[in-house]
């Protein structure tokens, strides 16, 4: 700890004297928000970025084990992963086991997982799948492009990459296709702000003919 101060300040008088300073004020402060870390188990189901594929009382199913994980790494403090990996999540949900002797059949689910929290699982995937229709959650809304906006996304997604290369940022830090193809349509994005924004993001919208709505 004793060496942060330091640290903090050589960090900050790097990116002072390259002029990131004002880019990255937004970033900063949507980071000190406590909103940012107020725990949501119920929503974390959104982040497996397989959630997509998966169809009516799957994803409830997905919702309770992925709050189930959330939960427990926020009680012992470990990272979530550590607690279950997303494909042991996402094949617990398409098979939706029963019993204990189907918890053994899961591929990638540690023996002591199931003899520990076994009962715990079965009786979320039990009740996730009792629930009626209308509460199912409901993915994000998929983007539809056309072929030519599919055209477009791979050449912003070249200007990206080549301007992420410039900066030795790796693109995935920068965006994703979604990132770009909701940029491309008129959705709020990544791009739209902070650093991302200073980069590359206006840049695009800019080209596009400033509010990306095509």
């Amino acid at each position: 700890m004793r060496y942060l101060p330091e640290l903090y300040r050589q960090q900050r008088a790097a990116l002072e004297e390259r002029g990131w300073l004002d880019a990255l004020a937004e970033d900063f402060q949507r980071l000190c928000h406590p909103d940012r870390y107020r725990l949501q188990p119920r929503e974390s189901w959104r982040r497996i970025r397989e959630h997509s594929r998966l169809r009516g009382a799957q994803r409830a199913v997905l919702r309770e084990l992925a709050a189930w994980r959330e939960e427990q790494a926020s009680l012992h403090d470990r990272p979530r992963r550590w607690i279950m990996g997303d494909a042991v999540l996402v094949e617990l949900t398409r098979r939706m086991p029963k019993t204990l002797d189907d918890l053994q059949h899961i591929r990638g689910l540690p023996p002591a997982t199931w003899q520990r929290h076994g009962e715990t699982l079965l009786a979320r995937i039990a009740a996730a799948r009792a629930e009626p229709p209308e509460q199912w959650p409901t993915p994000s809304r998929r983007l539809l492009l056309n072929p030519e906006q599919e055209a477009q996304v791979d050449d912003l997604l070249t200007l990206i990459t080549t301007r992420a290369n410039q900066y030795h940022i790796p693109i995935r830090s920068v965006a994703n296709r979604e990132d770009v193809e909701r940029l491309l349509t008129g959705e709020d994005s990544p791009l739209r702000h902070g650093w991302r924004a200073a980069l590359i993001g206006r840049e695009l919208q800019a080209d596009l003919g400033g509010d990306s709505r095509r």
